[in-house]
């Protein structure tokens, strides 16, 4: 303001007392916020900001000291008043959406908290665009209110888009790794764990290079690896369908081929070859091979097992180089059999 004002000076120290008694958690912080909002609807209107802004902070202070009943309605009250004056999109009106959610969240109402964060980041986007820490931590509030009440599908597409916002925002910043985190633990409870996989690592790898969040990268690791498990298991019970309806294969070479964790190219590409050498029949010239050996080349110990294996052969041996070509490059696999007796 340039001229002076006695009446919003009188209300802005009321309001530099409740903030100094909010700020040392004083219990009868609500008490002065009242009374500064009494003085300001009385000196500067009840439609004015500073009224508005002290009725936020009466509610603020009430869930503060965990006396939800009062603030709920209170907020509510100033919430319909601040959408009366200025519309859903006002700093007022988001201000108040992000109370009323803190409200309900600690009182245990999640749906109601997750309608308020969104309102609150509705009004923020208008105002500031997505790419805001205020839009980006509302809508990521909100995403976390729905997977607490375990509604995984509707959270993941907007954990993606606060994933998003963040990465665009700080790049590759601590925000981000907490993003990273909650995206991949939503997709771990809808099964999808494939995708988790990469972020779980993104995650990881943020983790271990911020100060201090040591505990955090090892927890994040653990996760990584038990999600990893999850997409192996799930690969090996899809191969070892695939290797049931393959005629000549003993159940123990199943199980053989399905622990050397191939990929499913990796693994067609094997049986490509085998039925055209090693699973031909007794009435072919591979009747009698036996010892079946296989390798990822790059994979020193499976390498080396199946050397091991091709030294036990007493009547020659067969081998061949396969190069497969995946999603992530391509990779030779060795396979090979013994002849016995």
């Amino acid at each position: 303001m340039n001229s002076f004002n006695p009446a919003r000076v009188e209300v802005q120290q009321l309001i530099d007392t409740a903030k100094a008694h909010s700020a040392q958690g004083k219990r009868d912080a609500h008490e002065l916020w009242r009374a500064a909002a009494q003085r300001a609807s009385e000196l500067l209107g009840p439609t004015h900001d500073a009224t508005a802004y002290c009725q936020n902070n009466v509610g603020k202070a009430l869930v503060d000291i965990g006396n939800y009943d009062e603030a709920i309605p209170l907020l509510e009250t100033a919430l319909r008043q601040a959408q009366a004056i200025h519309g859903y999109v006002h700093f007022a009106v988001e201000h108040i959406c992000q109370s009323l959610a803190r409200a309900y969240k600690q009182k245990g109402d999640l749906a109601n908290a997750h309608k308020y964060w969104l309102a609150a980041a509705t009004s923020s986007e208008s105002i500031r665009g997505l790419h805001h820490s205020t839009t980006i931590f509302c809508l990521h509030q909100g995403a976390r209110t729905l997977a607490s009440q375990r509604r995984f599908a509707e959270a993941l597409p907007l954990f993606r888009k606060v994933l998003e916002a963040n990465v665009a925002m700080y790049g590759q910043s601590i925000h981000t790794a907490f993003a990273l985190r909650d995206t991949a633990t939503c997709c771990n409870q809808l099964e999808r764990f494939s995708e988790a996989v990469p972020l779980w690592k993104r995650a990881h790898k943020l983790f271990k290079k911020e100060l201090g969040k040591e505990d955090i990268a090892r927890s994040t690791y653990r996760c990584l690896n038990w999600t990893r498990e999850k997409v192996r298991a799930a690969v090996r019970a899809e191969q070892l369908q695939v290797l049931a309806a393959v005629q000549g294969l003993s159940e123990e070479e199943r199980h053989y081929l399905v622990g050397l964790n191939m990929t499913h190219k990796q693994l067609g590409a094997v049986l490509e070859h085998l039925k055209k050498t090693y699973l031909t029949g007794d009435d072919g010239e591979y009747q009698y091979a036996d010892n079946l050996r296989v390798a990822v080349k790059t994979r020193f110990t499976q390498v080396h097992a199946y050397h091991e294996l091709k030294r036990s052969g007493c009547c020659g041996e067969e081998d061949v180089e396969l190069l497969v070509i995946g999603d992530h490059g391509s990779e030779t696999i060795l396979v090979g059999f013994n002849f016995g007796h």
